[in-house]
This record gives C-alpha cells, structure tokens and sequence, in this order.
C-alpha cells in the first residue's frame, strides 16, 4: 500500500472563540498522519479526524490546504474534483501535505490532546531505543515518519493517561538514570529528560472524547506496574527557570513562562475563575499538564506554589489596571 504522510494543524474554530477566550486561537496542535494514498480528496477530512480520534467532530470541523505558497485554501476551492486521490495531489505540492483542521474544541480540550500526543511520542522514542531493528519490519515511509515525528500511534491513545505517564517514568527514565545511549555521560540530552509527576495529583477521572481514564481494563496487564514520568524533546522549547542558588528549587527562584504554550493556557484558566480563588487541586492539576506541554525537569519543574504564585501576582496587576482605570475616571 502507498503512504502518504500528511501534517496536520490543528487549531480551535473562530466560532468558538468569545473575548473571554482570545488567548485559545493562540493555540494549535501539529500532527503527522499516515494515510493510504489512495483516499479521496473528499475524504481527507474525515479520514484524518479518523486517525487523531476526533471523528466525532467531522461534521462541525472545517478543513483547509496548503498551497506552495504557503497560503491556506478550503479543499474544494483548492481543488475542483474532489474525486481525484491524495496520492496524485501530493506531487503538484512538493510532496509536503500540509491540512489545518479548525474544530470546536475548548482550551482544555487541547491540553488533554496534546499531553496524549506527547506520552505516546516517549514511548515510541523509548521502542525504537530498545528495538532498533523494529524498523526492517516497518515500511520505510511509516518508519521514518514514527522515528522522526513519533506521533502515528492510534492505538496507544487507547490506554489511560495515567498508564501512559507511568509508562514513561519507568522506561525512559531508566534509560536516564543508566546513561546508556548517552555518548556524554555528564550530559544528558532533552529526550532522557524526565520531571516527576505523581499520579494522585491528576484526577485520573477525567474524560478524554468520551473516554473516562479511570477506566483501565483488565487487558492493560503489567502495565499498571510502571510507576510515572515524562519528557518530550522538540515540540515546545520553553526557557528554563532561573534559580537563586544551588541545585533544587526555592522560593526565591524567578520562573520563566512559555508564552506560546504555557501562558496562554494560564490565561485562559484565569480568566474561567470568574475572580473566585483556585483549588489545591487545580493548581496540582495545572502544573502537572504544564510540566508535560513545555518538557520541565527538576530543577525547573513547575509545582502547585508556583502556579498559584502566578494567580496571585496576575491577580495583583488586574487590581493595579483596574485602579488606574478608576484614577483617570476622577481625573
């Protein structure tokens, strides 16, 4: 069968962004996705939505193409017969397939997908680690495209998310800790990077597409056994921490947001409180997601204190704006 790999953005529809939510069309998602290259143009669309597990939302998402000159164009203005094969249209592109997918998904809707996505390109780095010759057994399209990109894992985005995060600590992080595909063994490279999370700060309960996490099956087996971890290389490069002093964080340290990922997600979490006062629980949440969506390792991983020290000064500079406005309003 003939593959053609195709990258896809995905991005949140602009009919469900408010004012409330101008910090979610910040965010986008970029996947890979191997497909036969004999589906119809028609089909695209749904095909992929197939692939990344949001089928559910075919018929209120909206898909667009990429022309060589880098602008977007919706599939049928782009291409009249929408009969013709994705294998003969990819050629007139220089062979890069390129689709942006808008659907109606929330800013918590991303960071679910996107903690999913980074978990199963750890393993899969972890597999061709461990079983290099995996690959003779693999067509060489798909090969390079799971090697390089590492996200072609429908199945894997089957297993709860804890499962997945256990998974990580103990496979990848034991690589880490023995140093063995390191050529430097002082220097370790982002990939064995791997900040611990523990699971009871995640509410394992929560629902993915419809897919409850806390339901992990009988079929998991020893997978249960793992006990924890994550990195991911590449996708998002997030400045590190400044520490005062020493090897292990404190209070005085100065933390440095990501403003492409972490921020906006911060924001918009924000802004969601209504002015009402976060939870233990959500703080432990957020840090726990940012910590996976930016690769934070210690010493630079971000805790409960420190989201909540965000809250608070974000809280500080609302109150500042808000007396300014007040001041001029006398003036």
């Amino acid at each position: 069968m003939d593959i053609t790999i195709v990258k896809v953005i995905v991005k949140p529809s602009v009919s469900i962004i408010s004012e409330n939510d101008a910090n979610l069309s910040q965010l986008a998602i970029e996947k890979y996705v191997a497909l036969d290259s004999r589906i119809f143009v028609k089909d695209l669309c749904r095909k992929i939505m197939e692939k990344i597990g949001l089928q559910d939302l075919v018929n209120q998402s909206h898909a667009f193409i990429q022309h060589s000159n880098l602008e977007y164009y919706p599939l049928n203005s782009f291409i009249p017969d929408m009969n013709v094969d994705i294998g003969s249209i990819s050629p007139l592109l220089k062979n890069k397939l390129t689709v942006k997918l808008l659907v109606p998904l929330k800013s918590d809707d991303f960071v679910k997908m996107e903690e999913v996505n980074i978990l199963c390109r750890n393993l899969l780095q972890y597999l061709f680690l461990k079983i290099p010759e995996i690959g003779n057994h693999i067509p060489d399209v798909i090969y390079q495209y799971i090697k390089d990109e590492g996200r072609n894992c429908h199945s894997i985005r089957q297993f709860p998310l804890e499962t997945l995060i256990q998974m990580n600590e103990e496979n990848i992080g034991s690589i880490n800790r023995s140093n063995t595909f390191t050529s430097n063994a002082g220097q370790n490279s982002s990939l064995f990077s791997t900040p611990r999370m523990y699971s009871n700060s995640f509410d394992c309960k929560t629902r993915y597409h419809g897919v409850m996490f806390s339901e992990m099956g009988n079929s998991l087996g020893n997978l249960q056994e793992f006990s924890g971890g994550n990195s991911y290389p590449g996708l998002f490069q997030v400045n590190h921490d400044r520490l005062s002093s020493g090897n292990r964080p404190d209070a005085n340290r100065s933390i440095i947001y990501n403003k492409d990922v972490e921020l906006p997600i911060l924001q918009q979490w924000y802004k969601s409180l209504g002015g009402s006062p976060p939870t233990n629980s959500d703080l432990q949440n957020h840090a726990f997601a940012l910590n996976i969506l930016s690769s934070r390792s210690d010493p630079n991983k971000l805790t409960a204190d420190d989201i909540l020290d965000w809250y608070k000064k974000r809280q500080a500079c609302e109150g500042r704006q808000m007396d300014k406005k007040e001041e001029q309003f006398i003036i």
